[in-house]
């Protein structure tokens, strides 16, 4: 199926979640308003839930996982404050969408998942990305995380 056909239908509703959902809730990053209009949320989603996309509520990816709120998305996304020169290492890749929305503010993402029954989906790797990361971003955490995320940050968080 061609990315036309799959993104069909959803333009309204995408606008409809950043407006009603995100903006409407104080969300003033223009990049970020922009990113979450750009990325298509139905397509990190099952397809049974499709419809139901860009709810105003998280959908299960699997696992005991969720894709989180849309709000809460955005929200986490602009509290990194991304002017687009960033590497940014997320935890807890998920279905992927996060680090979509990331992708599209920042220079480079890396991602990383640990239940393997969720990563086929994902756009994550298993092993920790090279440092250092400028920007770190927890979905998840896990215990064994913590060590190598503190020795991959820059000084003060600065690139």
């Amino acid at each position: 199926m061609s990315s036309g056909v799959l993104g069909a239908g959803f333009e309204r509703e995408r606008e409809r979640m950043v407006d009603e959902q995100i903006a409407r809730r104080g969300i003033t990053d223009a990049r970020v308003l922009q990113a979450m209009r750009r990325v298509p949320r139905h397509r990190f989603v099952e397809e049974p839930l499709r419809d139901r996309a860009y709810g105003d509520h998280p959908l299960p990816i699997g696992e005991q996982q969720t894709i989180s709120q849309p709000y809460i998305v955005a929200l986490m996304t602009s509290l990194l404050a991304l002017h687009g020169t960033e590497k940014v290492l997320e935890v807890g890749t998920g279905s992927g969408y996060q680090t979509a929305v990331l992708a599209e503010l920042a220079r480079r993402v890396c991602s990383i998942e640990r239940l393997a029954p969720t990563r086929p989906r994902s756009i994550g790797s298993s092993s920790p990305p090279e440092a250092p990361a400028s920007r770190h971003h927890f979905s998840s955490s896990s215990p064994r995380a913590g060590a190598w995320c503190c020795r991959s940050a820059t000084p003060r968080g600065k690139s």
